[in-house]
């Protein structure tokens, strides 16, 4: 099942546990290794939906639904790009207007994942820079099988990943990347000296786990078996120009 089934209305905040994970040895992804990974409180592992492709696979579990029937899934126009989404995108019509008409089944009623893979479409690997609101998300294309996955402008939604030389798995969740044993539960010491300091981590990729670490605001990390594992910035925020006229 396409994950893009959880999110059909922008107008509901859609809150999700999303998991990409994909095994650097080659070797299929086993469906309930990913299951175990997104079945975390407190999120409904029964509700998963999973997207296998071998050696990569992605999955998405949603919180208890308060209203039944408020998800409802839409066609997806490519089916060898699969997203996984988890937050809000804001000024959608505008997002619709400038993409082509072609990339969406329905634009009126297109999910905010929907969107997220007509964005990649049309823009490749600028898709998260012409996109708004709070989100994380992680796209697979199987035709160029690549990973991409991002984080909002802002950091309002957390993004992780970890790494090690079977696996690489990318999380909202830390619980999730610890539940498929590419990441264990040991401190790092600087993350940990900046808390006690700081009351935070100072720098933007560290987290407190040694083996975890954390994708940046307007970031986007990507990954192809061919070129392995990048993390690089989409945007940055411009200091204003400074004002050097003088005074009357």
């Amino acid at each position: 099942m396409d994950a893009a089934a959880w999110y059909s209305s922008a107008r509901i905040r859609r809150v999700s546990c999303v998991v990409a994970l994909a095994d650097l040895t080659g070797a299929p992804v086993e469906c309930a290794r990913l299951l175990h990974a997104v079945s975390v409180p407190p999120y409904e592992g029964d509700r998963a939906c999973v997207s296998l492709d071998g050696s990569l696979a992605l999955a998405a579990t949603p919180l208890p639904r308060k209203a039944p029937g408020a998800a409802t899934r839409l066609p997806g126009h490519d089916d060898a790009i699969h997203v996984i989404f988890d937050g809000r995108l804001d000024d959608r019509a505008d997002l619709r207007r400038r993409l082509t008409p072609r990339l969406l089944v329905d634009p009126p009623d297109a999910s905010d994942a929907d969107l997220v893979r007509a964005a990649y479409q049309q823009w490749g690997l600028d898709a998260a820079a012409h996109l708004t609101g709070d989100f994380a998300w992680t796209l697979w294309d199987a035709r160029e099988r690549r990973l991409l996955c991002a984080r909002d402008h802002f950091g309002v939604r957390p993004l992780y990943y970890a790494l090690n030389a079977r696996a690489l798995v990318v999380s909202n969740a830390v619980s999730s990347l610890l539940r498929t044993g590419v990441a264990s539960e040991r401190l790092r010491d600087r993350p940990v000296g900046d808390l006690l300091l700081f009351g935070d981590p100072q720098e933007p990729g560290d987290t407190m786990l040694d083996d975890v670490h954390r994708v940046p605001p307007a970031h986007v990390l990507t990954w192809t078996p061919s070129w392995g594992l990048a993390v690089w910035a989409y945007w940055r925020l411009q200091a204003p120009p400074r004002d050097t006229a003088r005074p009357l």
